[in-house]
């Protein structure tokens, strides 16, 4: 039996679900919905990835590191101040985001949150980050189907 596989560009979890993560996800949403009322019993695999590495990460949490050690340049503060008041972040919370780790974890956590609140319907038991030993299998799988699609259409 064949399946649907979806794959959506990786979410980068440095502030809450916005207009195009949330736009990403609903467009998929239809697309795996209509599938499944097309092809009854043909399961479709509608994972999410969230992506842990970058520069932007490591250069908000400098931002958070150099606030809470003193340094309180106008940048800092803006940086504070759009987490705090914006993103509503308590600052209990704001105080761990010296860590990139947590800075992504917790944004990743809150966005799975507000794609369920949405009700997408994606397999969030298979929710990824790319510094996951587990991610390497959620890569193979994309790989072996698009060569298994591959290979059908050749």
């Amino acid at each position: 039996m064949n399946s649907t596989y979806i794959s959506l560009p990786y979410v980068y979890p440095l502030c809450p679900l916005n207009f195009n993560h949330a736009k990403m996800f609903v467009v998929a949403d239809i697309f795996a919905r209509f599938t499944l009322m097309q092809n009854e019993g043909v399961p479709v695999i509608f994972p999410i990835a969230s992506h842990y590495t970058g520069n932007t990460a490591q250069s908000t949490s400098m931002h958070f590191q150099k606030y809470f050690f003193g340094e309180k340049s106008e940048e800092n503060i803006r940086t504070y101040n759009l987490y705090k008041e914006q993103y509503k972040v308590p600052i209990s919370i704001l105080k761990e985001f010296t860590n990139p780790h947590y800075l992504m974890d917790y944004f990743n956590q809150e966005i799975i949150w507000e794609l369920k609140n949405l009700g997408v319907s994606c397999n969030y038991e298979n929710a990824y980050t790319t510094e996951e030993k587990k991610f390497v299998y959620f890569v193979r799988a994309i790989i072996k189907k698009y060569d298994m699609s591959n290979a059908l259409t050749s």
